[in-house]
């Protein structure tokens, strides 16, 4: 039950930055500014987690790794 909170939160996080990137936050149906200050913001939040999903999945992988050789 865990795991399957856990990684939704993972499909909840890439949706939740889709929408701040492609919201309008004045809704006047304007192009939408990708080097705003807070569309920037949204960019590094979804940057850092992309980096830190990989980097867990790739230390992971290796823990395991070193685990099954032990055994």
């Amino acid at each position: 039950m865990w795991k399957s909170i856990h990684y939704t939160t993972y499909a909840a996080a890439v949706i939740f930055f889709i929408h701040g990137l492609i919201a309008d936050p004045t809704v006047t149906g304007r192009a939408i500014d990708y080097i705003d200050g807070e569309k920037v913001y949204v960019e590094m939040c979804a940057a850092s987690f992309v980096v830190l999903a990989i980097w867990r999945i790739r230390h992971r992988r290796a823990r395991r790794r070193a685990e099954l050789s032990r055994a």
